[in-house]
């Protein structure tokens, strides 16, 4: 769905709204985008699978070589490939039984997005980035605590790039290493 089209802020709720994402391109280098994706969903408290042909794991997370070889099911897949690949990705995120699919900038193609339509996956393409979207959502108030039984707000989730590694300042359920203390300044008063 391009940034302009009807019902493209529905399918980017929809989408934020997921719990269990995959990112298909992730990596270790420092300056590709896969990997800046990867981080911002665990930061945001998503739980986050990264796949990868080439990589045996990215930001300490076990990393797969496709969709279909996910270690259980994910309800979104965010695309970080070329476009020719992203061609290939949405019949595996189709199959994997993921049913909304974010083509980053970039990863994109007509033909991509009519495929994964004809599938009948939720398509966001034509401009809006992940990150942005997740980093907006900081901004929002918070309306629930965990003491009513919600996650913790994702701004409590931190991910350190000297550890290389996700840290929270509570129960971080299998996200990350828990830490006894606040994991930044900026989340010592959420204590």
């Amino acid at each position: 769905m391009g940034a302009d089209e009807p019902g493209h802020d529905a399918s980017i709720r929809a989408f934020l709204a997921c719990s269990r994402v995959a990112v298909v391109g992730a990596s270790n280098h420092p300056m590709k985008f896969g990997g800046k994706v990867l981080a911002a969903c665990l930061r945001h408290g998503r739980v986050a699978f990264p796949v990868n042909p080439r990589e045996r794991q990215v930001l300490g997370i076990r990393c797969v070589a496709t969709l279909r070889d996910l270690p259980e099911a994910v309800e979104a897949v965010s695309i970080v490939t070329p476009p020719a690949v992203t061609e290939r990705i949405v019949e595996d995120a189709a199959a994997a039984g993921a049913r909304r699919v974010w083509m980053q900038p970039g990863a994109e193609s007509p033909r991509a997005v009519a495929r994964a339509k004809e599938l009948g996956l939720d398509v966001i393409a034509g401009g809006p980035c992940l990150i942005v979207e997740l980093d907006a959502l900081d901004e929002r108030p918070h309306q629930s605590t965990e003491a009513d039984g919600a996650k913790p707000p994702a701004s409590a989730i931190h991910f350190d790039e000297t550890l290389g590694k996700v840290t929270c300042p509570g129960r971080c359920r299998g996200r990350g290493r828990p830490s006894s203390r606040p994991s930044s300044r900026r989340d010592a008063g959420r204590r």
